[in-house]
């Protein structure tokens, strides 16, 4: 998963060095020698436009539903070694969420959130899938990643 993260950035750098702007290292200091300015890559819309659609795509590609229930379909009945293990896993998964069109669904095909609570009786802590209603009922409580399918918001 570091990969990916990393992945991410360098494509993040990469898109703002090309638009004008560094994002790597610190700013010299006061007193050092002055350079020559250069001359700036003149900004537009359009290249602005083009930017974010790369980055837009290398962030978020075509295929990412496909891409995220193969993960969460690897993780169903797992559980890692800690709570701070299990907590990043949920806070990942429920990130890619958040940005974008997609949600889970339980294996009921009730849309769902995803949780992890720490009971005193557990040190790991348990996932837990709540209803996305106003109700907010639990479909599953346990040690276990649930088993979960991932689907565009209807």
């Amino acid at each position: 998963m570091a990969g990916k993260n990393q992945t991410s950035t360098a494509a993040i750098d990469s898109v703002l060095a090309d638009f004008g702007r560094r994002t790597d290292g610190p700013k010299p200091p006061n007193d050092a020698p002055r350079r020559a300015r250069q001359p700036r890559k003149k900004r537009t819309p359009q290249n602005a436009t083009s930017h974010l659609d790369q980055l837009f795509l290398q962030l978020f590609p075509a295929d990412l539903c496909q891409q995220l229930q193969v993960i969460t379909a690897g993780l169903a009945g797992c559980n890692l070694d800690s709570l701070e293990a299990n907590r990043m896993i949920v806070d990942k998964v429920n990130r890619i969420l958040r940005g974008t069109d997609l949600c889970l669904i339980s294996e009921d095909g009730t849309p769902v959130r995803l949780r992890l609570v720490k009971p005193a009786r557990s040190k790991k802590g348990y996932f837990q899938l709540r209803s996305a209603d106003a109700y907010q009922n639990t479909v599953y409580s346990g040690a276990q990643f649930p088993p979960v399918r991932i689907a565009e918001k209807p």
